[in-house]
């Protein structure tokens, strides 16, 4: 059984690479035309990774992710209207994202 979990946990974080270009790509096309579809579909990427994640024992990237849910959550309760102090602050939650799924790729791997 906990071999069966570990090969579980180790497919969830050979999966996290695609997880997060899904995201910069919904942010990607985001910062060129904002729309609520896009947006809705952003928010919902970075609710499941927050959920996933949690679920398979990376807090960090789970912490983090739902950082980034939070301020989307008040974004969207906001007018879904983007101001620069708001995309910086994107763009830094998904740098740490990233830097936190590459993080537990070394670690996965060692």
């Amino acid at each position: 059984m906990a071999e069966e979990m570990e090969d579980l946990v180790k497919q969830y974080s050979d999966s996290l690479p695609d997880k997060i270009k899904t995201i910069e790509a919904l942010w990607q096309r985001l910062q060129k035309k904002w729309d609520l579809d896009t947006f809705s579909e952003f928010h919902l990427k970075i609710h499941e990774l927050c959920a996933s994640s949690e679920l398979y024992g990376f807090r960090k990237i789970s912490g983090l992710a739902n950082q980034l849910q939070m301020c989307l959550l008040l974004l969207s309760r906001e007018s879904n209207m983007i101001g620069e102090v708001q995309k910086q602050e994107i763009n830094d939650l998904l740098h740490q994202i990233k830097e936190a799924i590459a993080d537990c790729l070394i670690i996965t791997v060692a």
